[in-house]
């Protein structure tokens, strides 16, 4: 059996949020020995998450929060969940 691994990483959009958008979509927080204190690991139907902190992305002075999103399990969850949870992650300004 094949699995999918999708990975971003995406900026100004604080771990948390991203942590509360998964839970949304069916993943539950896992106590896995292997997360790091900077990482949250789900699990939903099909598909595990990791979300790591990364190191604040700078231009000049600005500075933005990203988190590297990686989903691995099978094809047709992956794909099920990132298309929903691609909408979420469009964030307009105002």
């Amino acid at each position: 059996m094949s699995e999918s691994c999708r990975e971003r990483v995406l900026r100004g959009i604080p771990r948390w949020l991203l942590r509360g958008y998964l839970e949304d979509l069916g993943g539950t927080i896992s106590d896995a020995a292997d997360a790091a204190p900077d990482e949250d690991l789900l699990a939903g139907a099909g598909w595990t998450a990791r979300l790591t902190q990364l190191d604040d992305y700078r231009i000049g002075s600005l500075r933005s929060g990203q988190v590297r999103l990686t989903i691995r399990g099978e094809p047709a969850a992956v794909e099920t969940l990132m298309s929903a949870l691609e909408p979420r992650l469009f964030r307009g300004g105002g």
